[in-house]
């Protein structure tokens, strides 16, 4: 158990390492990782094996979206059809990793299932769920912002489709494997700085990382006592169209 355990800390310490480097740009070391997973895989054990297949198959489709999105650029798609395009291609990554999962013969998470939240804290996400949707008319009106119909579906639609695949492919795909491999709540820290990097990726701003970093902990926290992503879905998609309402997140519409 202990060397399993060590086994996982080291596999998901550099996940974050390459996440970190991938998102930065730094090419050489990441593709050096990438090489050093590929010849040890065969010397892992299963459980250890799939999870390393997880995440070579979860950069290598991050590539493959790099390269459609550059491909897309060459057609004349709206700036918003663009954005939520390039959204759409993160199924490439999540199609890639449920392809390992299954030739593996392993069950979808159960976090895709309901979600299960104590009666002790029921009231406080019903209070929380309040004061995120009183938010919405408390900024539009402090912004004094026109109620557009088009912009406000524009909103609605990246928002969803946003926190859907971010939380499928994050917290529903690599949170539970990396918690089975490198244990509960390493995993959980893990995954959720990992998560950090990747979302900062257009940030120089270290306070910023950070931020992200604490967001992604707090949702994996969530999955995990509720057994479910649906109320992170929830979370994050109310987060992504707050920070559009208040302009502090621009979508090109």
């Amino acid at each position: 158990m202990l060397q399993k355990n060590v086994i996982g800390i080291i596999l998901g310490f550099i996940f974050m390492v390459m996440t970190f480097l991938y998102t930065r740009g730094i090419f050489t070391p990441f593709f050096a990782f990438m090489i050093v997973l590929l010849l040890f895989i065969a010397f892992l054990k299963e459980e250890s094996r799939v999870f390393t297949w997880v995440l070579i198959t979860f950069f290598l489709g991050n590539l493959m979206v790099g390269y459609a999105s550059q491909f897309l650029e060459r057609f004349r798609l709206s700036a918003f059809s663009f954005v939520m395009f390039n959204q759409l291609l993160l199924l490439i990554p999540i199609f890639m990793i449920r392809y390992v999962l299954i030739k593996f013969k392993r069950k979808m998470s159960s976090y895709f299932g309901r979600p299960s939240v104590p009666s002790s804290a029921q009231v406080i996400y019903l209070i929380l769920s309040i004061v995120i949707l009183l938010s919405f008319p408390i900024l539009l009106y402090m912004k004094k912002m026109p109620v557009n119909g088009q912009s406000f579906l524009y909103i609605l639609v990246f928002s969803i489709t946003y926190a859907v695949l971010q939380e499928v492919l994050w917290r529903g795909l690599l949170l539970p494997h990396l918690r089975l491999t490198a244990g509960n709540k390493i995993g959980v820290v893990m995954t959720s700085i990992a998560f950090g990097f990747n979302t900062s990726l257009f940030s120089q701003t270290f306070t910023l990382t950070i931020l992200f970093i604490l967001i992604g902990l707090f949702f994996a926290i969530i999955t995990v006592k509720t057994k479910s992503i649906y109320p992170t879905i929830f979370l994050h998609a109310s987060i992504i169209a707050l920070l559009l309402v208040s302009g502090l997140m621009v979508l090109p519409v």
